[in-house]
């Protein structure tokens, strides 16, 4: 049996949250369309898939918000 393990003995694992929650309660101000835009031209990275849904986690959401979320794509 392998040794591997891919976390840090004192690594949490973040919650998802789904970018439309993120998008509608404000955590990121931008609109759905302008949001997959930044993510089609590499502003923004891509998101988790899961099935048909969307996540980040809450340590990307505070990246892409500290980089300077704009509306403008």
């Amino acid at each position: 049996m392998s040794d591997y393990n891919p976390l840090e003995p004192n690594e949490a694992l973040e919650p998802l949250i789904p970018i439309k929650q993120a998008l509608a309660d404000g955590t990121l101000p931008i609109s759905l369309s302008s949001f997959y835009a930044g993510v089609a031209i590499g502003k923004y990275p891509r998101p988790i898939k899961i099935g048909r849904r969307n996540f980040y986690t809450p340590s990307i959401l505070k990246s892409i918000r500290n980089s300077g979320v704009s509306n403008d794509s």
